[in-house]
């Protein structure tokens, strides 16, 4: 019987290796996640330094609009000429209107940015989660429980090209059970050729 033992040993590994392989792959889902979570915290860093910029220029706009407006003063109270105010108020309109284009440009931008990174997150973790299988059932064919209720009485038996133990059980006036027990084959597909089994008969 020892020589069966890595046989029942590699069976055992293989029904539980699927488990394994799961495992696996829920950690490299957990690594591909906080991969995408950091990617995300470096873009929020990113959003609040462009945010910070905007409210520099806005800073810059007010500072400018002071400037227009100290500027028009002046030439009001240093030329009795109403073109020359015309032509500052004219000026700081102007002013006034692009730099409030330039900040409209620059939140619609940022906005299409901040919605183009957070689809393309919830794509990525869609896919990872998705990619992750599902622990298989068990094989009802697969077993991992053997009695001892089987003819201590039997012979030897190499397994040939094309046996099965339905065969074997028929050929030598046996039973599918008995064959599985006596040699703890968890599954009658995984016979091999060249294999060495007991086949118990029932004494005479």
């Amino acid at each position: 019987m020892k020589r069966f033992i890595p046989l029942f040993a590699v069976f055992l590994f293989a029904s539980v290796s699927p488990v394994f392989q799961a495992s696996a792959q829920s950690s490299n889902l957990q690594y591909q996640v906080a991969n995408m979570v950091e990617d995300q915290r470096l873009m929020m860093e990113q959003m609040r330094g462009l945010l910070a910029e905007m409210d520099e220029m806005r800073r810059e706009n007010a500072r400018l609009r002071a400037l227009v407006e100290d500027f028009e003063a002046k030439a009001a109270r240093q030329s009795g000429s109403y073109a020359t105010v015309a032509q500052v108020n004219e000026l700081m309109r102007k002013t006034a209107a692009d730099l409030s284009a330039r900040d409209d440009v620059i939140q619609r931008e940022l906005t299409a940015m901040v919605n183009r990174e957070l689809q393309k997150f919830a794509k990525d973790v869609r896919e990872a989660v998705s990619s992750v299988p599902t622990v298989a059932k068990p094989d009802p064919n697969v077993r991992t429980n053997f009695s001892d209720n089987f003819p201590s009485t039997g012979i030897p038996y190499d397994v040939a090209p094309g046996d099965s133990l339905a065969g074997i059980a028929k050929k030598l006036n046996s039973r599918i059970d008995w064959i599985q027990n006596a040699n703890k084959i968890s599954d009658p597909r995984l016979l091999q050729v060249g294999q060495k089994i007991f086949v118990p008969q029932a004494s005479e």
